[in-house]
């Protein structure tokens, strides 16, 4: 018998200010936070040898195992600024910083910074090129991070009841009368960063005669560093697995998209 509990409880404030101070120049400016708080509790309980075939609940049981009551809790808070310019209605610039902290990380790297910028220029508003009704430049980069799962930096300790070879059959830590804990099987990672994603990207977008045909270029570079990986520890040690950190991957793309004109229709005599 048992029950699950779950629930998550979100706020995100955002305040912002724009003002035009010429007619070539725009801007705008955000402040926000959010605040996320996400709680998991397992309460339940494990009868064993039935008195009566009926009813199933544990009042009918011999012997119960130690009741597991869990709770899981993740909080998460976050700090952003956006700055965005809009020049001559030709250059949009955007740039913007992120603080994000977890209960997940380690004690010495609660929080960590997130930058974003991109730039955009649509040159063919002072550059005539024949054919060449449309012409944007554009770049961008910018952080992502991914939090790590909860309690991998503490070793933690349960009273709860693990499964065993045999099927349905479980041990305790309690023996004789006395009570015990088990460790996880899981060890502990004292440092745990987030995993970051860094990219770029960038292209150039193309329209020909009047927009009735367009090209693009884009091209991205991504890089995911500290990555977040399970590995097997020896048993000698008394755990199964270790979170461990490093290894960095890289992902580049590029590419071509292009829509061609409509062709005419062609014109029969009836």
């Amino acid at each position: 018998e048992g029950k699950i509990v779950n629930y998550e409880l979100n706020s995100n404030v955002t305040a912002t200010a724009s003002h035009t101070f010429s007619p070539n120049v725009a801007g705008t400016f955000t402040l926000g936070g959010t605040l996320d708080d996400r709680n998991y509790r397992q309460l339940s309980d494990v009868g064993r040898t039935l008195v009566a075939p009926e009813p199933f609940n544990l009042l009918n049981t011999v012997t119960r195992d130690p009741t597991i009551d869990a709770v899981q809790e993740i909080r998460n808070v976050g700090y952003f600024g956006q700055a965005t310019a809009d020049l001559f209605d030709q250059l949009f610039l955007s740039a913007a910083l992120r603080n994000d902290g977890s209960s997940t990380y380690d004690r010495s790297h609660l929080h960590a910074w997130f930058p974003k910028a991109s730039a955009a220029w649509t040159f063919s508003k002072i550059v005539n090129i024949p054919g060449v009704s449309f012409g944007k430049l554009r770049a961008a980069y910018g952080e992502a991070g991914q939090e790590p799962l909860p309690y991998l930096t503490t070793q933690t300790y349960s009273s709860v009841a693990f499964a065993t070879i045999p099927q349905g059959v479980a041990l305790t830590p309690a023996y004789g009368g006395f009570g015990g804990l088990s460790s996880s099987a899981t060890k502990a990672t004292p440092s745990l960063l987030p995993e970051r994603t860094r990219e770029i990207e960038g292209g150039i977008d193309l329209g020909f005669f009047k927009d009735k045909a367009d090209l693009g270029i884009p091209y991205s570079q991504q890089i995911t560093s500290n990555v977040i990986l399970t590995q097997q520890t020896a048993a000698s040690l008394g755990f199964f697995q270790q979170v461990q950190q490093g290894p960095t991957y890289p992902h580049w793309a590029l590419s071509i998209q292009t829509n061609p004109p409509p062709l005419p229709q062609p014109h029969y005599p009836r």
